[in-house]
Order: C-alpha cells, then sequence, then structure tokens
C-alpha cells in the first residue's frame, strides 16, 4: 500500500511539472507571437510618420523632389507590403 502511495505521488509531482512547464511554454510563444504583432502595427504607423516627415522636408525645400519620390515610393511599397501581411495572418 505504501509503494502504491509512492507511486501514485510521484506521478502527481510528474504531471504536475510536466503541466507547468508546458504551461510556460506556450504562455512564452503567445507573448513572441503578440510582441510581433504588436511590432507589425507599430511599424505601419511608423512608416506613415516618416513619409509625413519626407513631406514637410520636401516642402521646405531641404530635399529634391527625386529623392523626395525615391523615398515614397520605398515607403509606399513597404506599405503594401505590410498591409499584405496583415491581411494574410489575421
Amino acid at each position: 500500500m505504501e509503494l502504491t502511495n509512492k507511486i501514485i505521488e510521484f506521478f502527481r509531482t510528474e504531471l504536475l511539472l510536466e503541466t507547468l512547464i508546458t504551461a510556460a511554454f506556450l504562455l512564452s510563444v503567445l507573448a513572441v507571437v503578440f510582441l510581433i504583432g504588436w511590432k507589425v502595427n507599430r511599424e505601419d504607423k511608423s512608416i506613415e510618420n516618416v513619409l509625413r516627415l519626407v513631406k514637410a522636408k520636401f516642402r521646405q525645400g531641404q530635399i529634391p523632389e527625386k529623392e523626395y519620390n525615391d523615398i515614397k515610393n520605398e515607403l509606399s511599397k513597404s506599405m503594401v507590403e505590410i498591409k499584405r501581411y496583415l491581411k494574410i495572418y489575421r
């Protein structure tokens, strides 16, 4: 009887430990996914802010029109790619 109780207690401890490890792993994965999603959404907004800054510098004459158009095209491509990824992974 005592041996049976020791065996049962051993398995309870092992199962508890496995459950805690599995829960910690799943929470870590969830945290990583959350942080990636947050970063992607934040990236979209920061691209818009950069575009506004470039427009302001162009209007003030700090950058030439060709450079402004190049930057604008690059940022537009980035925004399109990010929005496409967001549609795929949502």
